[in-house]
């Protein structure tokens, strides 16, 4: 807006400057089409000549120039002209927790299945806090994000009569004598997730994404009737990579990852990839 007012006012400028040198058909500027019948005029200081298209005029002020017309406003704009953006409390994933192509490989067969979960009870909740989003198209339907993200993990065990514990560095399961309200696993994780976003229609954005998490810290948890308990658990990887992908309308949608790095350290534990289903929520 404060180009567009600075550009009609020297524009008045000019054509009272221009007036005087001009004859008198070409001296008034009153609509496009005038302007495309005199194409470049001005002097020295301002000058004016077509854009780039039909519905676009520069002034030239003393060098710098100045585009009137009207933006392109298409699905994903980032605000006007601006290619980057920055954002606090975006992208929100909340979901389903599992962990895929688990490996017990050397555990006695005592040890049965312990890392076998309850889907439904264990969930995945995230939100980057702060990033920028930058456009890499002059139709701003592509889109790269990069950001700082908290995620919360929580693994529930299907044998609510175990819990894990590190034992010279692997990680077992441990009865704990009666069957607990609940048992499982909390990771609190801290990361860089990447982003292309493609929005080929309005409101429809369609993501893939690169996630580098460090896991802050894991706990072993388990609640008897009385109290609940939490224990620090180690030989979880504290570097995790994951690839995911959503596809969203209006600002909601669905979303996939999953964890290329395996859970547990190497020989910390079985070897497992976290797998997460849910809906996802821009803003």
């Amino acid at each position: 807006m404060k180009r567009v007012i600075l550009g009609i006012a020297v524009a008045v400028c000019f054509h009272a400057h221009a007036g005087n040198g001009l004859p008198e058909n070409e001296g008034r500027v009153g609509s496009c089409d005038t302007v495309r019948r005199f194409g470049n005029v001005g002097g020295d200081l301002i000058a004016m000549r077509k854009g780039v298209d039909e519905n676009s005029i520069v002034l030239e002020v003393a060098g710098f120039g100045i585009t009137l017309g009207q933006m392109d406003e298409g699905p994903g704009q980032l605000g006007k002209s601006r290619r980057v953006r920055y954002y606090i409390l975006d992208n929100f994933e909340f979901g389903f927790n599992r962990l895929s192509g688990v490996d017990y490989c050397g555990y006695p067969s005592e040890s049965g299945d312990f890392l076998d979960l309850q889907t439904s009870k264990s969930f995945h909740a995230a939100e980057d806090l702060a990033g920028i989003h930058v456009r890499l198209d002059r139709r701003r339907r592509i889109l790269f994000s990069a950001g700082f993200s908290m995620t919360v993990d929580n693994y529930r065990l299907s044998d609510r009569s175990i819990t894990l514990r590190n034992r010279d560095g692997r990680v077992v399961p441990e009865a704990l004598g009666e069957t607990a309200k609940k048992s499982g696993l909390t990771t609190l994780s801290l990361g860089v997730p990447l982003r292309v976003t493609l929005r080929p229609a309005q409101h429809l954005r369609i993501s893939a994404a690169a996630y580098c998490d460090f896991a802050v810290w894991t706990d072993a948890v388990y609640a008897m009737p009385e109290p609940r308990v939490m224990q620090r658990l180690s030989g979880v990887n504290t570097f995790q990579f994951g690839v995911g992908a959503s596809v969203a309308y209006c600002g909601i949608g669905v979303y996939a990852r999953y964890g290329v790095t395996s859970y547990f350290k190497k020989s910390a534990g079985p070897v497992s990839h976290p797998l997460s289903l849910g809906i996802c929520i821009f803003l």
